[in-house]
């Protein structure tokens, strides 16, 4: 059932991933959320590492508005996959879009501008196996 790569830069909240051989059967990709780190920053923001067991992506999330939000991810040598963002309060959401995190190492960034300015990431992580988080360098 996993959307892996065909997920990429799609909202978790709207993707349907379906099963069953069912038109009508259907999951979303932040239904089974789980939260892999998290990462306070202060005024620069807070910032969520989040994936899907079921549909094995990531994205990031913050409780913060006004703010640019990334996921990027690199193969385990380090080597750049994909990144996708999104500006906080644009959309009226404050996640961005999902990033295949099956073989990959995924980071959540929350970056600020105006009068405090900066840069918060969450460790880089792989998505676990068995509900328990890996964490990276």
């Amino acid at each position: 059932m996993a959307c892996r790569a065909s997920c990429d830069y799609r909202d978790p909240s709207s993707y349907r991933i379906y099963h069953s051989g069912c038109s009508t059967c259907y999951h979303y990709c932040n239904d089974d959320e789980r939260i892999l780190t998290t990462t306070d920053g202060g005024a620069l923001g807070n910032i969520e590492l989040r994936y899907s067991p079921r549909c094995r992506t990531a994205w990031a999330r913050t409780g913060f508005s006004q703010v640019n939000i990334r996921i990027d991810s690199r193969d385990r040598n380090g080597n750049h996959r994909a990144t996708a963002s999104s500006m906080v309060g644009d959309h009226g959401f404050n996640w961005s879009p999902m990033l295949d995190g099956t073989r990959f190492m995924v980071r959540a960034c929350v970056s600020i501008f105006g009068p405090v300015t900066g840069q918060t990431c969450t460790k880089r992580m792989a998505l676990p196996r068995e509900g328990l988080a890996e964490p990276h360098g």
